[in-house]
């Protein structure tokens, strides 16, 4: 911007960096003081150029990735325009603001010293978060939030979002662990095995499968043994993870699940759980608007009228903002193309982690682990839509990209020179 001098850019540019450490800081804790960080942050990134260099760095080095982002995030204005609840939909819309902070974070997490500062601040921030929720577990911290108590202990973070979280950090953890030496990987594996645990110590089904996908994908990506002993230790881990879940404290929570499908195949959704009606109550109103869906925010009055038609359906207590699955939300909300534009979006990111160099840097993990637990978490949660999930992803992938950003003035946290652009088009 050139009204401003130069010495007063440098000091914004720092500020904007440590409004994203204070984030780091609070977001196990605290929504409110996250959002506001991020949202300070962003505004001085868009006073100080920062979001804007942002931005044309995404467009020329990974141009297909951005054109899937804004397609997504097109359709949720676009939408609104055939929405039966077009204020539900402005309410949707507008959560989808910390997205932005991926352009942004690029550039205030190019420094690899700054990177390393925000990521172990984030670290450390986790560790605390998971200490209180050991003594709510104990019951020496008397807590109750959205589905987080004793018997679940997630801590503020609640129940949805627990798993993905630290399914994700137990992943970034196990990879950083294995590129570290001495204590260092050891401390790595030490939290990473704890924030495992902890996940299958609570009641979430979704957090099971996430921290299982990406511990599988982590290790298949990292073992450099031959294939058939690769795939010999993949199914093993396999095995293990369903012991965990058929002997270990998921037993009930899986005893449960397939009491709900034994229901559902003889019709009955009054003794299955709730996500089967709403599933049903999501393609029910795609069918009633099979080429547009029935608009951003619409699945609220959709699901309602789709109830009186069949009063047999249980959504499990108030008129739901959603079906609990990001891609028939999709499917509900725009029709097929819906779907499409998600997978797409999703595939592109995933694609951009999986065939970078593993055996280098934990750049891939920041890019790839966001993306697949965004898309595992999505078959029971609007992933992409939630607080915790959405903001963890957006900072771990804008992380990951300014990673790959060529810094001729530092060098590598890695050794060597710094990583060039690449690009996914």
């Amino acid at each position: 911007m050139t009204f401003l001098s130069t010495p007063l850019l440098k000091q914004l540019e720092q500020a904007t960096f440590w409004l994203y450490c204070v984030a780091a800081a609070a977001y196990p804790f605290s929504v409110a003081a996250t959002n506001i960080a991020l949202g300070s942050a962003l505004g001085m990134g868009l006073i100080n150029g920062q979001f804007a260099e942002g931005c044309r760095c995404l467009w020329k080095h990974h141009r297909a990735l951005s054109i899937a982002w804004l397609v997504y995030l097109a359709l949720l204005p676009i939408g609104l325009i055939w929405s039966p609840d077009r204020s539900w939909g402005l309410h949707i819309v507008a959560r989808q603001w910390y997205w932005f902070i991926i352009p942004l974070s690029c550039v205030v997490l190019t420094i690899p010293k700054n990177r390393n500062t925000f990521l172990f601040i984030l670290g450390v921030s986790l560790s605390l978060h998971l200490m209180f929720c050991v003594g709510q577990m104990l019951e020496i911290i008397h807590f109750t939030k959205d589905g987080s108590t004793a018997m679940d202990p997630t801590g503020h973070i609640g129940h949805i979002g627990f798993g993905f979280v630290y399914g994700v950090w137990a992943g970034w953890l196990l990879h950083r662990g294995l590129l570290w030496q001495g204590w260092k990987r050891w401390g790595a594996w030490t939290l990473a095995t704890w924030a495992a645990t902890m996940v299958f110590l609570a009641a979430g089904r979704s957090g099971y499968l996430v921290v299982s996908v990406l511990l599988l994908l982590v290790l298949w990506k990292l073992l450099c043994i031959q294939p058939w002993i690769k795939t010999t230790v993949t199914i093993l881990a396999f095995v293990t993870v369903l012991a965990a879940l058929t002997l270990g404290p998921g037993k009930q929570r899986m005893a449960w699940t397939w009491h709900s499908i034994q229901s559902m195949q003889q019709g009955d959704f009054k003794h299955a759980e709730a996500r089967w009606s709403l599933w049903y109550a999501a393609i029910k109103a795609w069918q009633t608007h099979p080429f547009t869906g029935v608009g951003t925010g619409g699945y609220r009055i959709a699901a309602a009228k789709i109830k009186q038609l069949h009063p047999d359906l249980w959504y499990g207590g108030l008129l739901p903002a959603h079906p609990h699955n990001m891609y028939l939300l999709a499917l509900s909300r725009w029709g097929p193309i819906g779907p499409l534009a998600l997978i797409t979006l999703l595939a592109l990111w995933m694609r951009m982690g999986w065939r970078m160099d593993w055996q280098r840097t934990d750049t891939a993990s920041l890019i790839a682990l966001p993306g697949v637990a965004i898309a595992v978490h999505g078959l029971s949660a609007p992933s992409l839509e939630e607080h915790f999930s959405g903001i963890l992803a957006a900072l771990l992938l804008g992380a990951g990209l300014a990673a790959m950003r060529k810094n001729p003035t530092t060098s590598s946290p890695y050794g060597g020179q710094p990583n060039a652009p690449t690009s996914d088009a």
